[in-house]
């Protein structure tokens, strides 16, 4: 765009779109819609008085954040970004090129995280109505000896192959009562000998009877594997 009386003169908002075909990814570029809605400053070139005399600057400058603008989308998961100028004043005067990307979907960046199909390559955001329970099929055998394995799922909205997100395990709620108690009962000291029998030590906890005595062959006030408190000499109660 030509103007005698003031040189080359700033476009019309341009918008930016970030489009793929399988795995390859490419620019597009088309005239900005208005109105922008909300949209998110990502980055402004601001152009003084002085600098608004040069021949080039204006041109110079919104090649510059077309670039931007590019890199900006090759290296983030935005859709697309606008790129407009704004003059301050009649010309020649300060300008202002900005780039500028919806608010929403600025928003969902930085909110969610994007799930790729691994078929046709489409990266989308899962919406939470569109996720249910799947399950592993398994054997007659298995079915009575292994527990079912059950995960989170989402169909791709282009193929539509399922995409597992994430492996559903049952939920066990344990009071603090019960780990609390679980924790005194090992302080409480119990006899070595399970039934009174003097001919077999082991722990009262975890059975085991190698880790009742440290290296040089002495009682140990607690089992080496468990924790639990011993008490020793019940031995010679009657």
């Amino acid at each position: 765009m030509k103007d005698n009386k003031s040189g080359w003169q700033f476009p019309k908002a341009l918008e930016i779109i970030k489009c793929k075909e399988g795995n390859k990814e490419f620019m597009k570029e088309r005239p900005a819609r208005r109105p922008f809605g909300n949209t998110v400053l990502i980055c402004e070139y601001p152009i003084d008085d002085t600098a608004a005399e040069e021949p080039n600057a204006k041109l110079i400058t919104w090649r510059l954040a077309k670039r931007a603008a590019r890199d900006f989308l090759r290296v983030s998961f935005m859709p697309s970004a606008i790129v407009s100028a704004a003059t301050h004043g009649k010309p020649p005067s300060a300008s202002t090129v900005n780039i500028k990307t919806h608010e929403r979907s600025y928003s969902i960046m930085f909110s969610k995280k994007k799930t790729e199909c691994r078929v046709c390559g489409y990266r989308f955001t899962p919406e939470r109505e569109n996720i249910y329970t799947a399950e592993e099929p398994r054997s007659m055998a298995d079915m009575l000896t292994k527990a079912p394995t059950r995960f989170s799922a989402v169909d791709c909205p282009i193929c539509g192959c399922q995409i597992a997100l994430a492996i559903r395990v049952p939920r066990v709620d344990i009071s603090d009562n019960a780990e609390r108690h679980d924790a005194d009962a090992l302080n409480i000291p119990a006899s070595p000998y399970p039934d009174g029998d003097k001919g077999v030590l082991a722990c009262p906890n975890c059975g085991s009877g190698e880790y009742l005595h440290n290296a040089d062959e002495n009682e140990n006030a607690f089992c080496g594997q468990c924790g639990q408190a011993i008490k020793w000499g019940c031995e010679d109660e009657d």
